[in-house]
């Protein structure tokens, strides 16, 4: 029975450190541990050992996890590196992320494991973005909302946010400081999260009165019909639901948002219903942010101009 350091059997002192980190540990730690390089090999070749990438090996008898397979990746990629982007939110819990990907962040650029199975991301990590999550290095909940802006799409980010916003895991000030000090100007998903962010902030936030009247506007401007202010939608003489501006006669419900705060799944799955319930009703609806109005004018009038088109298309003759 080959030594281990400790006066521990080598094979008991590695399957400890192993054991608390989902099976795995490096080459660096069965070192400490007291293995020789020979020792090593014999492993791998008699199947105590299996290796997982350069340098990572997982002990036999542990099975395979996706949290094993984070650990590993990390072990891969050395001192520094940690669990980020969606696979940080889901392990974080955060709502509307259940990416089981393996995904990392490492300072070390010359990192490349073999196949495709993990998602690296060379970056600059300061100490101050990652903690821990038992054994596992990962970015903080603020640093993964800014990371994730540049990979995931805008509902999945908003929904990510406000659920971290709603239970107190980060703030708007320290997201919005921690986005300028990492560069957020051409950052990935940046001006994305920014938005998301200003919607937010009930500082800046534009009252819906006002936003309404700029739609009008720019509604006149593109030389269209003037809508239906405060529609009341009913179904069989019953309520459905009270959109901002709509043009009944084409079936065409129009939304405006100057801030939107899902405080809750449950309300963001109740809006998704509402939605739904339109469609059924053979109803389209358009939604715009205050951004939208502002800064993308000639796409809006685009897009209300063809859902009246299409709702000509459709609409029975009489």
């Amino acid at each position: 029975m080959e030594p281990g350091r400790g006066g521990q059997s080598l094979d008991v002192a590695c399957s400890v450190v192993a054991g608390t980190q989902f099976g795995v540990l490096s080459r660096q730690q069965m070192l400490a541990c007291g293995a020789s390089s020979s020792g090593i090999a014999r492993r791998l070749a008699n199947g105590k050992l299996q290796a997982v990438h350069t340098r990572v090996y997982r002990v036999t008898g542990f099975g395979r996890t996706w949290e094993q397979s984070l650990m590993a990746a990390c072990l891969a990629a050395g001192t520094g590196s940690a669990v980020s982007h969606r696979a940080a939110a889901t392990c974080w819990g955060l709502e509307g992320l259940s990416d089981e990907v393996v995904e990392v962040s490492t300072g070390r650029h010359r990192y490349s494991p073999p196949g495709s199975e993990v998602v690296v991301h060379a970056t600059r990590l300061p100490k101050c973005d990652v903690c821990c999550l038992g054994p596992l290095p990962i970015t903080t909940v603020t640093r993964t909302m800014i990371d994730l802006a540049g990979v995931v799409d805008g509902v999945r980010l908003e929904v990510a946010l406000d659920d971290a916003l709603r239970t107190r895991r980060t703030t708007l000030d320290r997201l919005a400081h921690r986005l300028g000090e990492l560069g957020g100007k051409g950052r990935p998903g940046s001006g994305k999260l920014r938005i998301l962010l200003e919607e937010r902030d009930s500082t800046t936030a534009r009252p819906e009165s006002e936003l309404e009247s700029r739609m009008l506007r720019l509604l006149q401007r593109g030389a269209l019909p003037r809508p239906e202010p405060q529609y009341v939608i009913t179904d069989a003489g019953r309520f459905v639901r009270r959109v901002d501006f709509a043009y009944p006669e084409h079936r065409l419900a129009i939304e405006t948002f100057g801030y939107r705060w899902h405080s809750a799944r449950r309300a963001w799955q109740r809006d998704l219903e509402r939605g739904n319930r339109l469609q059924r009703l053979g109803w389209r609806e358009l939604r715009f942010s205050w951004d939208d109005v502002q800064r993308r004018e000639q796409q809006v009038i685009a897009l209300v101009r063809e859902g009246l088109l299409e709702g000509s298309l459709h609409r029975p003759a009489r």
